[in-house]
C-alpha cells in the first residue's frame, strides 16, 4: 500500500502544476475580455474547474493509441526536454536493498509519510463533503416543507415569462414560509423556491425581472456546472486556487444572468431596484449549487448593471481563445505521439502501394550441420550454422563486390530477421515481434534481390535516409509477397531501460571530427570487437541514438527496448570494454573478478551512463499468418536442421499454424495397453512419433507448444482417457530425414504441425487462442556470482529438474545439464504452472546443480526454485506478461484407424 501511494505521488504532482498552469492561463485570459460578456469568463473558470478532474495523461495516453508517424524517426533530443518539462515529478527507480536490522524513527516516518498525506487528503476531502451534505439537507428540507403552486400571481408571471424566453419545459414553482432568497433547487429535476412574503414587497415589473433571472441560470445548468465545482473543491481542499476559482465563477455566473435580464428588455433601473428589494428582505442560500440572485458583490453588480457597456469580440481574442482551446487538447494529444518517439526502432508503417523488387530469390540454407573447429566451440560469429556468412542490416544497403553490380541486395537470415529489417526495428530484436511459427525464428535463408534499374537510379537523387526506407518498403513487399506476411500492430507496455546519465556524469569525449554532425539511420562510426570472453565498442562522432541502436543488440539488453534520457546532444567519440556474462572462466577456471568489468559496471565505469529498468508503451507487431517462402509460386519446405538445444525443451507460447497444415503418411491410434508404464513421447530416425499413454491434454500440450495450464476446456476425459499413437510422416517431408541422436528430442516444428493436423482429423479438435496479460515470473541475474559451469557433454540431452532426476516437487534443490536460459525457462514454466520469461540476457548452453538438504515433502516448489536460482547467480521475481492459451471448443473421442 505504502509502495503504490509513493509511486502516485509524481503523477498527482504533475498533474497538480499542469491543472494550476491552466488556470493561470485561463485567469489571464479573463483580464483579456474583462470588457466582453461574462458568460465567455464564466466559461474558461469552469473549463479550468474542469482540468482538475481531468488530467492532461488521458491525452497524452489517446495520442500514444493515435497511428505512428509514417517515417523513422531516430534521435530527438527535444523529446527528452520535453518529457522532463511535462513530468517533473518522475518516479525514481526503485533499488531493492538488504533488510536493516535497525530502522531508525526518521525512517520509519518517511516510510509511512505516504499514508499520512493520504490520511490527511481523505479527512479533508470528507469534512467538506459532509459540509456541502449538510447545507443540501437544509435547503432539501426548506423544499419539502414548501407549498407547490399551482396557480397565482407568481405561477401566472413565471409562465408569461417562460414563454417570451422560448422555453419548452416549465419549471415547478413552490412557495416557501422562510426568509430566504428566491432560487433554483435541484441539478436534473429543477424546482424554483419562492418566499410567500416577498411578492408583497414587490410590484410585477420586479417579480417578472426575478423570475427571468432564475430562468436563466436553467437555462444555462448553472445548478450542474456549480455542483461539478463543489466535486473539484472536495477533491483539492488544500488547494486555495481552486476556492478562489469558486468565487469567480459564482461572481461571473451573477453577472452573465444580469446581462441576459437587461438584453431580453428589462429595464435596468426596475431590475436593479428588484434586486435590492429582494435582498434586503431575504437570507443569501447557503449552497453554491442553489442558483439564487445574490452570490456576488451586489454594489458592482448594481453598478455594472446600470452602466451596461458591453464591447463585441474581436476576431483576435476569438482566435487567441480557439488557439488557447486547440493547444489543450492538441498539446498533450501530441506529446503522448512524441513519447513514442525515443523508443529507437520505431515501426515503418506504409501508406500507399509498396515499391518492389525487380527479381528476387530466397533460398533455405543447406542444413548439415557446422563441424567445429578443432579446437571446439561454437561456429564464428556472424555465421550461420552451416558456417555461411550472415550479413547484418548494417551490411545490407546496397552491397557492393567486385563483380556484383551496386543494385544488389543480399542478406543470410530468418524471417523474423528481416521482419526486423523491413519494419525499421533494431537489428535482431525479438520483443517487438509478437507470435509466429518456430520456424521463422530458426530457419537461415540466403535471400538475392535487385532494385530495377530505373528505380535505383531515381534512387540516388534521395538523401540516404529515404533510400533505406525505400529498400525496407521493398522488403515488406517481399514478405508479403513471398511469405504471405499478414501483421497487425499494436501497442502494449513493456518492460524498457531508460539510458541515464550516471553519477558523476558522463564520461564521453565531444568528437573534434563531427560535434554536431547530423545523426545518421545506422551508427556507421562505431566498431564491434570480439576480445576472447568480452567484447569491446569504439565510436567516433557518435551520437546518443546511434549508441542506443548498438546497445539494443546486445544480449545483456535481453531484447528490450532502450530509451533516451540522457539529455546529451551532439556527438562523441568513445570506447567501451565489457565482459559476457556467462564466459568468464568458462574455459580456463579463471574467475569472474579477474574476468573484467560486466556489461552495464562497463557502462557506468567508462561511459558514465546507466541502463535503468523501467516500463514504457512499445509499438509491436503481431504476426497473423506467415508461409514459408515461395520459388516462382512454390511452396518450399526448409530441410529441417538437426535439433540443437534450442529445440530440446518446447516454448511455452502457441505455435501459428499455416494456412494448410502438413499431415503424417500414416498413424495409429489405439487404447492404451495396461501392461505399459511408460510415459512419453519418443521421435526415432526417419521422423517416426511414438507416444505412449498419452491423454488429449499431453498430445495438445506436444502439437502446440504448450505447458498444460495453458490448455482449457473440453470433457474430463480428456485428461483421464490414455492412447498409444504411433505415426510417420511421407518420405517427402523434411521430418523423414531427421537422424535424432536421442528418441526423447522434442517434435520439429514440421511434426508438431502433423500433430495438429492429426488431432484435428482423428479427434475433431477446434480450439481457440486466447492472449492475454497475467503473472508470470521473471528470470533475471541475481546479486550472487553466476555458477553455470560449461556442458560436460555439448551434444547431451538437455534437461534441468530436481537433483537426481525428476520433475521439482520439493525445495531439495535444482540441477541442469546442457540446458539454455530460454529451456530452462521453459523447464520451470512447467514445475510452477506460470510462464517463466528469460531476461538473464545469457548466452549458450550450461551445466548446474544446487542442493539445499530439505527433503520436506511438503515444502514450498516456488519457493525452493527461488532459493535454489539464487544460490546459483540468479533471480526469480513474480511479475506481469503475455500470457497464451488454447481453449478447447469441440473435441470427440478418435475414430477408428
Amino acid at each position: 500500500m505504502t509502495e503504490y501511494l509513493a509511486s502516485a505521488a509524481p503523477a498527482m504532482g504533475n498533474h497538480l502544476w499542469q491543472a494550476t498552469a491552466f488556470a493561470a492561463v485561463a485567469g489571464a485570459a479573463t483580464l483579456l475580455l474583462r470588457r466582453n460578456r461574462a458568460r465567455v469568463r464564466y466559461g474558461l473558470w469552469l473549463a479550468a474547474s474542469v482540468k482538475f478532474l481531468v488530467p492532461f495523461s488521458l491525452l497524452v495516453g489517446l495520442g500514444g493509441l493515435l497511428p505512428r508517424p509514417q517515417r523513422a524517426v531516430m534521435a530527438m533530443p527535444v523529446y527528452s526536454a520535453v518529457d522532463t518539462a511535462a513530468l517533473p515529478f518522475a518516479e525514481m527507480p526503485v533499488e531493492v536493498a538488504p533488510v536493516k536490522v535497525h530502522v531508525s524513527p526518521m525512517q520509519r516516518f518517511e516510510h509511512l509519510l505516504p499514508v499520512v498525506v493520504a490520511v490527511v487528503w481523505l479527512c479533508g476531502a470528507l469534512v467538506v463533503l459532509l459540509v456541502w451534505g449538510g447545507r443540501w439537507r437544509q435547503v432539501a428540507r426548506t423544499v419539502r416543507r414548501a407549498v407547490r403552486a399551482e396557480d397565482g400571481r407568481e405561477v401566472e408571471l413565471l409562465r408569461r415569462v417562460e414563454a417570451a424566453m422560448g422555453g419548452r419545459e416549465r419549471v415547478p414553482l413552490v412557495l416557501s414560509r422562510e426568509q430566504m432568497e428566491p432560487g433554483i433547487f435541484g441539478v436534473f429535476r429543477t424546482v424554483l423556491i419562492w418566499p410567500e412574503r416577498l411578492s408583497e414587497r414587490l410590484d410585477d415589473e420586479h417579480i417578472a425581472a426575478i423570475l427571468m433571472h432564475e430562468l436563466m441560470h436553467v437555462r444555462r445548468r448553472d445548478n450542474l456546472t456549480a455542483a461539478l465545482h463543489m466535486l473539484v473543491e472536495a477533491a483539492f481542499w488544500f488547494h486555495p486556487m481552486v476556492w478562489w476559482m469558486g468565487a469567480r465563477m459564482v461572481e461571473e455566473r451573477e453577472r452573465a444572468c444580469d446581462e441576459a435580464v437587461v438584453e431580453m428588455g428589462s429595464r435596468p433601473g426596475i431590475y436593479a431596484e428588484s434586486l435590492l428589494k429582494a435582498v434586503r428582505f431575504c437570507v443569501e442560500s447557503p449552497l453554491a449549487c442553489v442558483a439564487g440572485i445574490t452570490g456576488a458583490d451586489l454594489n458592482r453588480r448594481v453598478r455594472s448593471i446600470m452602466t451596461l457597456r458591453l464591447e463585441r469580440m474581436t476576431v483576435g481574442k476569438k482566435m487567441v481563445l480557439a488557439a488557447l482551446g486547440f493547444l489543450a487538447i492538441a498539446a498533450p494529444v501530441a506529446f503522448g505521439i512524441v513519447r513514442m518517439v525515443p523508443m529507437y526502432g520505431q515501426i515503418l508503417h506504409a501508406s500507399g502501394p509498396l515499391p518492389s523488387f525487380e527479381v528476387a530469390t530466397i533460398k533455405p540454407l543447406d542444413p548439415m550441420r557446422f563441424v567445429p573447429p578443432s579446437n571446439g566451440g561454437a561456429p564464428p560469429a556472424g555465421r550461420a550454422p552451416n558456417g555461411e556468412q550472415i550479413v547484418s542490416q548494417q551490411e545490407l544497403r546496397f552491397s557492393k563486390g567486385p563483380s556484383q553490380p551496386s543494385n544488389l541486395v543480399n542478406s543470410t537470415m530468418t524471417a523474423k530477421m528481416l521482419i526486423d529489417d523491413a519494419y525499421n526495428l533494431p537489428a535482431f530484436s525479438k520483443a517487438q515481434i509478437v507470435g509466429g511459427p518456430e520456424w521463422t525464428d530458426q530457419t537461415m535463408y540466403r535471400i538475392q534481390a535487385k532494385i530495377d534499374d530505373a528505380q535505383y537510379a531515381a534512387m540516388q537523387q534521395m538523401p540516404s535516409s529515404q533510400r533505406v526506407q525505400q529498400i525496407r518498403l521493398m522488403e515488406q513487399s517481399l514478405l508479403a509477397e513471398r511469405f504471405k506476411l499478414k501483421v497487425h500492430f499494436e501497442t502494449r507496455e513493456m518492460p524498457v531501460y531508460a539510458l541515464e546519465v550516471a553519477k558523476g556524469g558522463p564520461k564521453l569525449t565531444q568528437s573534434v571530427l563531427n560535434p554536431t554532425g547530423v545523426t545518421q539511420a545506422h551508427p556507421t562510426g562505431m566498431t564491434v570487437v570480439g576480445k576472447g570472453d568480452g567484447s569491446e565498442i569504439k565510436g567516433n562522432g557518435v551520437s546518443p541514438g546511434q549508441l542506443i541502436l548498438l546497445l539494443q543488440q546486445q544480449p545483456e539488453v535481453g531484447n528490450r527496448m532502450v530509451v533516451d534520457k540522457t539529455g546529451l546532444k551532439g556527438n562523441y567519440d568513445f570506447s567501451l570494454d565489457w565482459t559476457r556474462e556467462g564466459s568468464a572462466g568458462a574455459d580456463d577456471g579463471s574467475s569472474a573478478v579477474d574476468a573484467g568489468p560486466s556489461f552495464f559496471t562497463a557502462l557506468k565505469e567508462q561511459l558514465g551512463l546507466q541502463l535503468v529498468e523501467t516500463k514504457g508503451p512499445v509499438e509491436v507487431i503481431v504476426i497473423d499468418h506467415i508461409e514459408r517462402p515461395s520459388v516462382d509460386g512454390a511452396e518450399v519446405s526448409a530441410p529441417q536442421a538437426v535439433p540443437g538445444p534450442s529445440q530440446t525443451v518446447p516454448v511455452p507460447a502457441p505455435v501459428a499454424a499455416p494456412a494448410k497444415l502438413p499431415e503424417f503418411d500414416a498413424a495409429t491410434i489405439k487404447p492404451a495397453n495396461p501392461k505399459n508404464s511408460i510415459v512419453g513421447m519418443f521421435t526415432y530416425p526417419g521422423g517416426r512419433i511414438l507416444c505412449t499413454n498419452c491423454t488429449l491434454q499431453y498430445l495438445a500440450m506436444e502439437a502446440f507448444g504448450l505447458q498444460a495450464w495453458q490448455i482449457s476446456g473440453g470433457p474430463s476425459w480428456v485428461d483421464d482417457v490414455q492412447y498409444d499413437v504411433e505415426a510417420k510422416p511421407p518420405i517427402s517431408s523434411a521430418a523423414s530425414k531427421l537422424n535424432n541422436p536421442i528418441i526423447k528430442t522434442p517434435p520439429s516444428s514440421e511434426q508438431r504441425e502433423m500433430l495438429q493436423s492429426l488431432l484435428m482429423d482423428r479427434f475433431q479438435l477446434k480450439i481457440h487462442r486466447v492472449p492475454k496479460e497475467g503473472p508470470v515470473y521473471i528470470l533475471s541475474r541475481g546479486d550472487k556470482p553466476l555458477k553455470l559451469e560449461p556442458p560436460k557433454d555439448k551434444d547431451g540431452f538437455s534437461w534441468a529438474g530436481r537433483v537426481g532426476g525428476g520433475v521439482v516437487t520439493d525445495a531439495s534443490g535444482l540441477a541442469g545439464t546442457n540446458i539454455s536460459m530460454p529451456q530452462l525457462t521453459a523447464r520451470l514454466s512447467g514445475f510452477l504452472n506460470r510462464p517463466v520469461l528469460d531476461e538473464t540476457g545469457i548466452a549458450g548452453s550450461f551445466d548446474f546443480k544446487y542442493e539445499s538438504g530439505d527433503e520436506d515433502p511438503n515444502s514450498d516448489v516456488a519457493s525452493g526454485i527461488a532459493m535454489s536460482l539464487r544460490e546459483i547467480g540468479l533471480k526469480l521475481a513474480p511479475g506481469k506478461g503475455p500470457v497464451e492459451s488454447i481453449v478447447i471448443d469441440h473435441i470427440e473421442r478418435p475414430s477408428a484407424n
